[in-house]
């Protein structure tokens, strides 16, 4: 065989690497991006787990310097804004603890963010009680009619579907504020 014709893997990788176009700085952001979400989501879903504390939150985030800190922390901070939901209030209350640990600093943000929270959280449970007492009554009259009074009878309101439903859209009403929160939450932060 002639050695002339012969080429290297080595040497016809290169041929290709050198056939690609460059990519362009948005192209890079984005590669970076993809590989650091990992990261930050994982850094959020360890925090919501009770895996590593609100100090230990900022630390894991704090290892990451420059760009790839803030693409690891908009990631994070997605995690624990996305679980900011009214269906596992303490899971929400936790994600926004964690939010406001790295917010730490500005106390007029952590201040109307968690005013925000309890607003929103104090009027739907102001509504949700209505609606559990309506159902409830509901509930009473229904038994009443069949002859069955006390006060030991309880319903069972979580098996009851009617009041299930008045329910997911009583979360339903409540999902565009949560949005506007988790919403500015994300643009908030990272800021560092």
């Amino acid at each position: 065989m002639d050695d002339d014709r012969i080429k290297s893997a080595i040497e016809i990788a290169m041929e290709r690497v050198s056939d690609m176009p460059e990519l362009t700085p948005e192209e890079i952001d984005e590669q970076k991006e993809r590989e650091l979400r990992p990261v930050g989501e994982a850094i959020g879903n360890r925090f919501l787990q009770g895996m590593i504390g609100e100090k230990e939150l900022r630390a894991e985030l704090g290892k990451r310097r420059g760009d790839s800190g803030r693409m690891a922390g908009r990631a994070c901070v997605a995690v624990l804004s996305g679980s900011i939901q009214l269906e596992d209030v303490p899971a929400a209350q936790r994600a926004l603890d964690g939010l406001l640990e790295l917010a730490r600093g500005r106390p007029v943000f952590r201040d109307g963010a968690r005013g925000a929270w309890e607003r929103i959280l104090g009027e739907f449970r102001q509504r949700e009680a209505a609606v559990a007492r309506e159902f409830e009554t509901r509930a009473r009259e229904a038994f009443a009619a069949r002859g069955i009074s006390g006060s030991a009878i309880r319903p069972n309101l979580a098996a009851d579907e009617p009041y299930r439903e008045a329910l997911g859209e009583l979360y339903r009403f409540f999902e565009p504020a949560l949005e506007k929160l988790r919403s500015e939450l994300r643009e908030a932060l990272p800021a560092e």
